[in-house]
């Protein structure tokens, strides 16, 4: 078994180690547990409802051992380890093995080219994001969408703290950070800051953002202000999906971490409406959501309409799969004033000042804002994200 899964007592885990033990490059790198960790979850999922079918095939027909409902549990948990059931699935379910297979090669290739790249990079990281970066120590993948092949944002933990890896396109955040150099630039009441990073070809890297949400009442104020002016810029731009996972509270500033959809294509009917992106809490009709998840008040919630994957009764001879209500987890979008969450009508007027006044600046200068504009997005090279539907739509194909 992979020494990986010999930690702990977790389901099935002589069965899924056989995929690891395929692979040397699990067993290349010390630094791997997070993506294992990664691994084991994603296996399992993509076996579970195969395995527990054949649970109660076997029980039904007689072949599970024991007194009670987990011994029998274990009973079919130790036949999943012999050569002849691994023979029977394989032959059964050849398109599982082959998904199996092939999860377990994309996600080796993927901590390969996160290493590559890293050692290639590592004079811009340290330039651009931190100094002393020197070596990985650990690495944790599945953060957020899949990209390119079913990859998906990697947490990096270094020597010195923890960097992102994105596996695809910065081209947003290259033209956010130009976008509020020039706004910084042309009178700015505060100086909006944007994530550090370092563009690859196909991929990123990004400086970690620490939540630190516990503010002073002046902190909120300016918080709000420059949430109102990121608003105006938001709004002017078309931007959308900036939902309560996107947006980081880090002291007296928000910080962005996904800006894929920076750029949106107008919805003409609604373009006037600033709720479109999402930033801010609104009544919508027809959405898959039935919570506020909007980047400035969006918190944590339990939701009828998004469905969880549950395991019902684990690890007995009575272990079923239910679709159950999801429990939205709190994000790092919260800001706290004097140990309590704000209300954020306590602070629409700073939200309104910089929405002004961001809407002020950029009109006043118009052509040269223009000229701006088709000067970034005029490139070509760079490629932007279009989010026609809801994630959670996507999420059930």
């Amino acid at each position: 078994m992979h020494k990986f899964l010999k930690k702990d007592n977790r389901m099935f885990s002589s069965y899924i180690s056989d995929f690891f033990d395929k692979y040397d490059e699990l067993n290349k790198y010390d630094t791997v547990d997070g993506v294992c960790e990664y691994l084991y979850k994603k296996l399992f999922m993509v076996a579970i409802r195969t395995l527990i079918y054949e649970m109660h095939v076997y029980k039904i027909n007689g072949k599970l051992c024991g007194k009670n409902a987990e011994e029998r549990f274990c009973s079919f948990e130790k036949i999943t380890e012999t050569a002849e059931f691994k023979e029977y699935i394989q032959n059964k379910y050849p398109v599982l093995l082959t998904k199996m297979n092939e999860l377990v090669s994309n996600t080796c290739d993927y901590v390969h080219e996160i290493y590559e790249n890293f050692e290639s990079d590592k004079n811009l990281l340290n330039e651009k994001i931190a100094v002393n970066i020197d070596k990985i120590e650990n690495i944790s993948i599945g953060e957020g969408d899949t990209h390119n092949g079913g990859k998906s944002v990697a947490i990096v933990y270094t020597n010195i703290g923890k960097i992102i890896y994105k596996p695809h396109s910065l081209a947003c955040d290259y033209a956010f950070d130009r976008l509020l150099r020039w706004i910084n630039g042309n009178g700015s009441k505060y100086n909006l800051e944007s994530v550090k990073y370092v563009k690859g070809a196909k991929y990123g890297w990004q400086e970690y953002i620490e939540y630190e949400g516990k503010l002073s009442n002046q902190e909120a104020k300016e918080y709000y202000y420059k949430c109102g002016q990121f608003l105006g810029l938001f709004y002017i731009l078309g931007s959308t999906d900036l939902h309560f996972e996107n947006i980081i509270v880090h002291k007296n500033t928000p910080f962005f971490i996904d800006l894929e959809t920076l750029v949106g294509i107008p919805k003409y009917i609604n373009f006037s409406n600033i709720l479109e992106t999402n930033f801010i809490p609104g009544i919508h009709d027809n959405v898959v959501y039935d919570f506020d998840y909007s980047g400035l008040c969006g918190k944590g919630n339990v939701s009828s309409k998004i469905k969880s994957i549950s395991i019902i009764n684990p690890r007995t001879d009575e272990m079923r799969i239910e679709n159950t209500e999801s429990t939205i987890r709190e994000n790092k979008n919260t800001v706290y004033v004097n140990g309590e969450r704000v209300k954020i009508e306590d602070y629409k007027n700073d939200i309104i000042a910089g929405f002004e006044e961001m809407w002020n600046l950029i009109f006043s200068k118009k052509e040269e804002f223009i000229f701006l504009i088709d000067e970034i997005f005029g490139d070509d090279t760079l490629l932007y994200r279009q989010v026609l539907r809801a994630t959670q739509v996507y999420s059930k194909f």
